[in-house]
């Protein structure tokens, strides 16, 4: 699997590498960055739409011409707007420059311009104000229309505003610029992006290959998140269509991309145990169980109850420490009792335990574990359910009523 991340990406499929013109705005969008305005109320809204409108026209004027660009009393105008705008401190220093750079517009720096629409992008985007980050990440990249990480930047705050008409072009013309001036990060990242945009479209197909190639750009330029975060994605795509042996090879991909103290670290060992788990290879889950463990005090209770009854279900299966995997069922057991997480969680936890119980032999605990299982199937997983966990029960020799019917 990882032998053939060393292969250079190609250009099999040419056109993601061509560099698509700027796509300024959506197509359902009326009054342009209107809802920059609708996400700052009052004078706040007010400075921040014109202030991007005025860097817009700014930077599709070409340079010898943007002297005289704006009204004579343009200057004194934002310096009042400013005053009488109640700017959150972060702001500030951005917006303050932004206008000096626009009253001396013929004067004015292009990466300065793009430096300050960044910051602007990036407290919009932590205030969740999507429509605002766009716009100012998007006057960025049009003020530097020739840096990739400005192109990708607009490309993933347009899939994060759910504009994927938007996101696919910035993200393509991310991926040329990357490939024309050989920026390997944001090529990885752009991507990545792709694929997930078309993942959330149901392409299939293109969402694979865009997944393997961010994989390979990930591995060969050595960006491990994204190398991290395609090899994820393409476990839950092939081992969602059957595809046994594929996924076993990226679950591989995935442990060796894995570092600790990785933001999403816990979701990934988590997801890492249960499917080596459900593959029926047990003692390959004991590694990401045994990683989760310093962090599962910190994880919700659904997330514990998860871990809990996978750690009690790999250890028992691997042939591991007894007193541990009663110590994992029983904690198991415990928050089984919690009725605020979800029942399909609590029945994975309960077959989990089921398992566990059955390879220790343990036959109070087992029965205890289907009768919680069955309880907890709906009408389409019942007869799937109880026929598992009869066929356990003949295997190791342990005697349910409830599963009698099913022997």
């Amino acid at each position: 699997m990882e032998a053939s991340a060393h292969r250079r990406p190609t250009r099999a499929a040419g056109r993601p590498w061509c560099i698509p013109p700027v796509m300024v705005r959506d197509p359902g969008e009326g009054l342009e960055r209107v809802a920059v305005l609708e996400e700052s109320e009052g004078d706040l809204g007010v400075l921040l739409w014109r202030t991007v409108r005025d860097v817009e026209l700014w930077a599709a004027t070409p340079a010898e011409r943007r002297r005289g660009l704006f009204h004579p009393n343009g200057a004194e105008r934002r310096v009042r707007r400013l005053v009488e705008a109640e700017i959150p401190p972060e702001l500030a220093a951005p917006l303050d420059t932004l206008a000096a750079m626009l009253s001396a517009p013929e004067c004015a720096d292009a990466q300065v311009v793009a430096q300050c629409c960044t910051h602007v992008a990036s407290w919009a985007d932590g205030s969740r104000a999507r429509e605002t980050a766009l716009a100012y990440a998007q006057a960025a990249a049009l003020a530097l229309p020739e840096d990739a990480h400005a192109a990708l930047r607009t490309g993933v705050y347009a899939l994060a505003a759910g504009q994927r008409a938007r996101a696919e072009v910035w993200l393509r013309r991310a991926v040329g610029l990357s490939r024309r001036g050989r920026q390997w990060e944001p090529y990885a990242r752009a991507l990545l992006a792709l694929a997930q945009l078309r993942e959330h479209a149901r392409d299939t197909a293109r969402s694979t290959r865009d997944y393997r190639l961010a994989y390979r750009a990930g591995w060969r330029y050595g960006v491990l998140d994204v190398r991290r975060g395609a090899a994820r994605a393409l476990l839950r795509l092939t081992s969602g269509s059957g595809e046994v042996e594929a996924a076993r090879g990226w679950a591989v991909a995935v442990q060796r991309a894995y570092r600790p103290g990785v933001p999403d670290a816990a979701a990934l060992l988590l997801d890492l145990a249960r499917f080596w788990i459900s593959a029926g290879n047990e003692g390959n889950a004991v590694p990401a169980l045994r990683r989760l463990a310093p962090r599962e005090k910190g994880l919700g209770v659904a997330d514990r109850l998860a871990a809990a009854a996978m750690r009690a279900r790999a250890y028992a299966g691997a042939g591991g420490n007894a007193a541990l995997v009663r110590d994992a069922a029983a904690e198991a057991f415990t928050l089984l009792r919690d009725v605020t997480v979800a029942a399909p969680v609590q029945l994975k936890a309960a077959v989990d335990l089921a398992h566990a119980t059955a390879a220790q032999g343990d036959a109070s605990g087992f029965g205890r574990a289907v009768c919680t299982a069955l309880r907890l199937a709906s009408v389409t997983e019942y007869a799937q359910i109880r026929e598992e966990l009869a066929s356990l029960a003949r295997t190791r020799h342990l005697a349910v009523p409830l599963l009698e019917a099913a022997a």
